[in-house]
C-alpha cells in the first residue's frame, strides 16, 4: 500500500548515532510512513546501521546516490525522487521528533500546503536550551519573505506543491529558506501547529554554524571611516537601542494587525485563535526588527554602514530590502535620524 508521508533523512557519516533518529520515526503515534535515508556517500558505519534497522523495519528504505554531493539539498530531491506518498516531511539526521509529531503534522496538512510545527533546541547531551515561541509559528507570505522561519526537521509538503516549487536548490546556506518562499510564490499555504515536537541538534560543529551571508541591507553612507564608527556607536548605545527597540513593536504590530484584517494570518493551532491574545502571551519584543548586527565596509572612497540579510539569493536581498522598507518605517526613521547627525547619507529608505 501507498504510504500517507515519506520521511526524507539526508545524512553522512552520522554513525550508529543516526539510531536515535530512526527510532523517533519508529515511535510516532501515526504509522502509515516511509522513512527514505539518502546517504551522500558515508564513509563510516552510517549506511550499515541504517541497513540494519530497515531489516528490522520494512518501512525504512536506504537510498544510495551513485556520487557524492557534498549538500543535503540534492540528496533531498532524490528521495523525493524515491518517495511513494503525497506528504513529503523532512528530518535531518541529528534532529528527532517527538511521538506525535507526524500526527499533528498531517492533522495540519488537512487545510494546507505545507505545515511547521513547534520545537526545542538541544545540546548534545540531550539538555534544552530554548523552545520555540507561539510568535515564530505565525506565517504570511509577507513574513516568509522577511527570513528563515522553520529548519527542515519541522516541516512537511504536500508533494504536488513541492513539485511546482521546483524541490531543493543548493547553495552555501539557507536554502530551507529559498524552498519556502518558493512554496509560497507558487501558492503554498502554511499552516502551524504550537506543539513542540522537534527537538533540533545546536552544536557548533553542525552546518548551521557555517552559513554565509553575502547580502546587505545597507543602511547609510559615510565619507568618512570615523563618522561610520561614531554612527554604528551611536546606534548600538542603550538609550537609542530601547528607542529602536519600541519603533520595532509599534511597527510590526501594526504590520501584523494589518495582515490579520485583510484575513490571511495564520497564527499557530493549539495557540490563541486572536491575534491580540497571542501578542499579550509572548514577549512582543520578540518581533523581527531591522536593527541586528552592523558592519561597516569600505565602498570606494566611502565607508557603508550595513546589516546582513538572512536570505539565499541577492533576488531575495532585494525582496527582503524592500519589504523591511515598508514594514519598519519608523524605526528606519530613527536610524536615518542619526545617520545625519552624524554627517552620514541615509540610504535604506531612499
Amino acid at each position: 500500500m501507498t504510504p500517507r508521508v515519506s520521511v526524507i533523512c539526508p545524512t553522512y557519516n552520522r554513525g550508529p548515532a543516526i539510531a536515535e533518529t530512526l527510532q523517533s520515526v519508529r515511535a510516532q503515534t501515526f504509522g502509515d510512513w516511509e522513512l527514505l535515508v539518502v546517504d551522500d556517500g558515508s564513509t563510516d558505519e552510517t549506511a550499515a546501521t541504517v541497513s540494519m534497522w530497515a531489516q528490522r523495519d520494512s518501512r525504512i528504505r536506504l537510498v544510495t546516490p551513485d556520487q557524492r554531493y557534498g549538500h543535503p539539498a540534492i540528496p533531498r530531491n532524490i528521495g523525493a525522487a524515491h518517495a511513494r506518498a503525497d506528504i513529503v516531511a523532512y528530518l535531518d539526521h541529528d534532529d528527532v521528533w517527538l511521538p506525535d509529531h507526524l500526527r499533528r503534522t498531517v492533522d495540519a496538512l488537512a487545510s494546507a500546503d505545507a505545515s511547521a510545527g513547534g520545537y526545542e533546541h538541544v545540546r548534545p547531551d540531550g539538555e534544552v536550551i530554548s523552545r520555540s515561541s507561539l510568535l515564530e509559528l505565525v506565517w504570511h507570505p509577507e513574513i516568509a519573505e522577511m527570513g528563515p522561519l522553520f529548519e527542515p526537521s519541522r516541516v512537511a509538503v504536500r508533494r504536488d506543491v513541492l513539485d511546482r516549487a521546483g524541490g531543493w536548490r543548493p547553495g552555501a546556506g539557507l536554502e530551507d529558506w529559498d524552498l519556502w518562499l518558493r512554496i509560497t510564490d507558487v501558492g503554498g499555504r502554511f499552516a502551524t501547529f504550537a506543539a513542540r515536537t522537534t527537538r533540533l541538534l545546536q552544536d557548533v560543529a553542525t552546518r548551521r554554524y557555517r552559513v554565509v551571508r553575502p547580502h546587505r541591507l545597507v543602511l547609510a553612507r559615510f565619507d568618512s571611516p570615523a563618522g561610520a564608527v561614531r554612527c554604528r556607536a551611536a546606534l548600538e548605545a542603550p538609550p537609542v537601542q530601547d528607542q529602536l527597540t519600541r519603533a520595532a513593536v509599534e511597527d510590526v504590530t501594526r504590520w501584523y494587525r494589518t495582515l490579520d484584517a485583510h484575513g490571511d494570518l495564520v497564527l499557530p493551532a493549539g495557540g490563541p485563535t486572536d491575534l491580540d491574545e497571542l501578542l499579550a502571551t509572548v514577549d512582543i519584543t520578540d518581533l523581527t526588527g531591522v536593527l541586528q548586527e552592523l558592519h561597516l565596509l569600505q565602498r570606494g572612497t566611502g565607508v557603508e554602514l550595513s546589516m546582513p540579510l538572512w536570505c539565499a539569493s541577492e533576488e531575495g536581498a532585494a525582496r527582503v530590502s524592500t519589504r523591511l522598507a515598508q514594514v519598519h518605517r519608523r524605526q528606519l526613521r530613527l536610524i536615518a535620524g542619526v545617520v545625519r547627525d552624524l554627517g552620514g547619507v541615509p540610504l535604506a529608505l531612499s
